[in-house]
C-alpha cells in the first residue's frame, strides 16, 4: 500500500504509514508493508530513493517487539530533487545518455547540469543532502497516531478492502 503527502515532518510520515499497516491488517492480513511518499507529478513511479519519506513493514503474527520495521526521511525532498533523481535514471540507458552526455560526465553530473540549466539554477546548485529513508528504532508505543475528528474510518477500511481485490486509490 502507498500514500502521497504533501506536507508534513518525518513524525507525521512515521505515523500516517503505521496508521495506515494497522487498519489493513485488521482485515486479517499476515505482513503489510506501507510507503509514504512525496506526492510529485511522478508518482510512486521508479526510482523511489528520493521520493519515499516512510516505509513500515508489519507482521502481526511475530511477537510485539518483532512485529515492526520502520525506517524514515529527515526531509522531504524539493520537486528539483526529484527531477534530478528521475533524470539520473533516464540517463543510465546508454542511448540517452549519449545524446546529452559529455565526455567523462557520468550520469549525475549530466542530470545535475541539465536541471540547472532548464530551471536557470545559480552553477554551485546540488541536490539537497542527506535524502531517502534511513532506519529507524522505536517501539510502536512511541509513534503517537492522532486521526482528525472529520476522518472516516469506517470508508477507508472499506476502500482498503476493495482494494485487496484489485488496484483501487484511496482517498
Amino acid at each position: 500500500m502507498s500514500a502521497a503527502v504533501e506536507t508534513g515532518e518525518p513524525a507525521d510520515w512515521l505515523a500516517t504509514a503505521v496508521y495506515l499497516a494497522e487498519q489493513v491488517t485488521q482485515g486479517g492480513s499476515e505482513y503489510i508493508k506501507v510507503t509514504v511518499f512525496r506526492a510529485s507529478p511522478w508518482g510512486d513511479d521508479p526510482p523511489q530513493q528520493y521520493k519515499v519519506l516512510a516505509k513500515v513493514g508489519l507482521t502481526p503474527t511475530d511477537p510485539p517487539d518483532q512485529r515492526w520495521i520502520m525506517s524514515v526521511a529527515r526531509r522531504m525532498p524539493t520537486v528539483i530533487d526529484i527531477e534530478t533523481d528521475v533524470l539520473t535514471a533516464e540517463l543510465y540507458n546508454p542511448d540517452e545518455h549519449a545524446r546529452v552526455k559529455r565526455p567523462k560526465e557520468t550520469p549525475e553530473d549530466t542530470a545535475r547540469r541539465l536541471v540547472i540549466q532548464r530551471h536557470q539554477l545559480p552553477r554551485t546548485w546540488k541536490s539537497s543532502p542527506e535524502l531517502g529513508v534511513r532506519g529507524v528504532n522505536l517501539p510502536r508505543e512511541r509513534i503517537n497516531v492522532v486521526v482528525p475528528s472529520n476522518f472516516n474510518v469506517a470508508q477507508l477500511r472499506s476502500c482498503l478492502r476493495a482494494a485487496q481485490t484489485g488496484i483501487t486509490r484511496c482517498q
